[in-house]
């Protein structure tokens, strides 16, 4: 990422106080402005704030770029449910699915808001073979990961989130 302004904000939270920035920049992408958001891990304090923002920018598309624990540290706190339903905040995230593979995880969840029957589908794409320092030895598993998640990110949804570890920006 080229240019990275930390108080820049996505301009996603009106109306609550206390509750008006999440810590993220859009970018670009090749044919289409704000395409991502990139963002930090969510901490607990900002779960409701990062799912909030996931249902007002009509994101469809998580990819997460760390592993939750390396070497007896935590990276990123977990912001989903391992089963069921949760409620961060305004939106109900319900698991639907998990599927682990040999260098990532997709997860599927079902998203409500309090107040309203809409049901949104999101995945979260977990890539697991990126090093705390460094890169990995072969490109191929990342870019097989690349291809999964943009197939799978529908053409009318909001911007993909992409996110590392919470004290990576």
């Amino acid at each position: 990422m080229g240019h990275y302004n930390p108080y820049c904000c996505c301009p996603c939270f009106t109306g609550i106080p206390g509750s008006d920035y999440i810590n993220s920049n859009y970018i670009d992408g090749y044919r289409k402005q704000n395409a991502y958001i990139a963002t930090q891990g969510p901490l607990p304090e900002t779960f409701g704030d990062f799912w909030r923002m996931m249902w007002e920018q009509r994101s469809a598309t998580v990819v997460m770029m760390t592993k939750l624990e390396e070497r007896s540290r935590i990276k990123c706190d977990q912001y989903w449910p391992s089963r069921g339903t949760e409620t961060y905040g305004l939106i109900q995230v319900t698991l639907l699915d998990t599927v682990e593979l040999a260098t990532y995880c997709v997860r599927t969840f079902a998203l409500y808001k309090n107040g309203s029957s809409e049901k949104r589908e999101v995945r979260q794409f977990q890539f697991t073979a990126w090093p705390d320092h460094g890169v990995p030895e072969h490109p191929t598993p990342f870019l097989a990961f690349l291809r999964r998640v943009k197939t799978c990110n529908p053409p009318d949804a909001g911007p993909m989130v992409v996110h590392c570890r919470y004290d990576a920006l």
